[in-house]
């Protein structure tokens, strides 16, 4: 998708980008929300309205940005796609803290 800041990106490559994209988000999201679902199991129905409701929201913020620029070019899908990415990112490394395990871990093994 960012190659279309370079010039004019045609159908095929667009496609295989989405294609790729998309095929990664089919397998990791039921996942991910099924994950999910295991931890709150006393709250199994809040937690899934929750989910399905903020899967709502986003797209409902991302569908306008992506169309503010138009429709001439697939760059401004590639900036609403990286920037979702970056803001998963962000949520990993706040929430999950995966440096902390790392450290529990080797101070076991000591």
């Amino acid at each position: 998708m960012s190659l279309g800041v370079f010039g004019e990106v045609g159908l095929a490559p667009v496609a295989v980008a989405l294609f790729v994209l998309m095929s990664a988000m089919g397998i990791t999201l039921p996942n991910t929300q099924a994950q999910a679902l295991m931890r709150t199991r006393h709250a199994a129905g809040s937690a899934s309205a929750l989910l399905g409701t903020s899967s709502f929201l986003i797209g409902a913020i991302a569908s306008p940005l992506v169309g503010v620029a138009g429709e001439d070019t697939a760059v401004p899908m590639a900036v609403v796609q990286l920037a979702a990415a970056l803001v998963a990112l962000a949520c990993f490394m706040g929430m999950c803290r995966p440096w902390r395990a790392r450290a529990s871990v080797e101070g076991a093994d000591s």
